[in-house]
């Protein structure tokens, strides 16, 4: 498929304008002629026609990056839409956007969040850290306790800390010349374990862990966001939770 016309954001509000959404039937068979024969005229057709939900995406997180442009969001959620009707089963008898929207998000946030998945301030992170290790804690002034009182870290953190305590090189995370660079290892440990996510468990643990633009969310306004249920978003959530847990537990620190 060529992309050339919508490496513009003018080109490609006005093919979204030209090009309708399709029916059910007709989207069905785009995807299976697409799917099963790499028909390209099919992918193109149905990127074209679902151009508008992309380009809303978009536009949503314009202003949640320095760094990267609008343009720059949109083709990556072209490029999880696209991959996102590699995966669909057209005989789910669900829509295609149903399940592809899911992609198109992942890929914009990913995009948007990459510099800034660790949010916390690396001075509390550094004396929270220096709190869990059995090695420094009792080192600690009571004015560095008195800052990180009441703190909570996301599980992942925690995950990463206990982790990183039964390692010898946890010290280069406790030094101040050592800070920034401990911080991108933890950010490649994270993108790792998130990696293993299913869309919208990805989702769930960026809505509900503070790793998007709003901070961290309630359950309730999570699962709104996500358009389901309470009890449907603790339970992928959860699951979310596990798989994270497991490998950060099963593999290897990252070094940059």
């Amino acid at each position: 498929m060529n992309l050339n016309n919508l490496y513009n954001l003018e080109n490609a509000e006005r093919l979204a304008r030209q090009y309708p959404f399709l029916t059910a039937e007709e989207e069905r068979e785009l995807v299976i002629r697409y799917q099963k024969n790499g028909d390209e005229e099919a992918l193109e057709r149905l990127v074209l026609s679902n151009l508008r939900f992309v380009l809303k995406a978009a536009l949503t997180y314009r202003d949640s990056t320095y760094y990267t442009t609008t343009e720059d969001l949109f083709q990556e959620g072209v490029f999880g839409f696209i991959h996102g009707i590699k995966l669909f089963n057209p005989n789910r008898g669900v829509r295609l956007l149903t399940y592809a929207g899911y992609w198109v998000y992942h890929a914009i946030q990913r995009a948007v969040e990459r510099d800034t998945l660790i949010s916390v301030p690396i001075e509390k992170m550094r004396l929270y850290r220096k709190s869990k290790s059995a090695r420094y804690s009792d080192k600690m002034t009571e004015k560095e306790r008195r800052q990180i009182k009441g703190i909570e870290m996301p599980f992942y953190l925690e995950e990463m800390f206990i982790r990183d305590d039964k390692d010898e090189g946890a010290d280069r995370f406790l030094g101040y010349d050592d800070a920034n660079f401990a911080l991108t290892e933890l950010r490649h440990d994270l993108e790792r374990a998130m990696d293993c996510l299913d869309p919208e468990e990805y989702i769930a643990i960026s809505l509900r862990d503070g790793l998007t633009i709003h901070g961290e969310m309630t359950i309730r306004r999570a699962a709104e966001e996500m358009g389901v249920s309470e009890k449907t978003f603790k339970s992928i959530y959860k699951r979310a939770r596990q798989k994270m847990r497991w490998k950060l537990r099963h593999y290897a620190p990252a070094r940059v």
